[in-house]
């Protein structure tokens, strides 16, 4: 089995390559999950994280519907997880 990760595409698709969700086996935490993504579309942790190592503001973490912010990178996942990487927007 794998989890399953979808990706914002209004922010991620030029890093991405348009491809807006991906598949993964064998991790253990978001962590892993980051370090893989890293290697399949490079930039993608710039993309996520601030030059502090802080999330970018404009982003959250979801694990099957509930927000993991800000301790996503130590969240534990398992096969079957569904994780989202949504962009937050203000309205008016």
């Amino acid at each position: 089995m794998s989890v399953t990760i979808n990706i914002a595409a209004a922010i991620m698709e030029d890093v991405t390559r348009s491809q807006n969700r991906v598949e993964l086996d064998g991790v253990k935490n978001f962590q892993e999950i980051l370090d893989r993504l890293e290697v399949m579309f490079p930039g993608f942790n710039e993309l996520m994280y601030n030059d502090n190592g802080r999330l970018n503001a404009i982003l959250d973490v979801y694990i099957d519907g509930e927000s993991v912010y800000p301790n996503e990178r130590q969240v534990k996942v398992k096969d079957g997880d569904e994780i989202s990487i949504t962009m937050l927007y203000e309205g008016g």
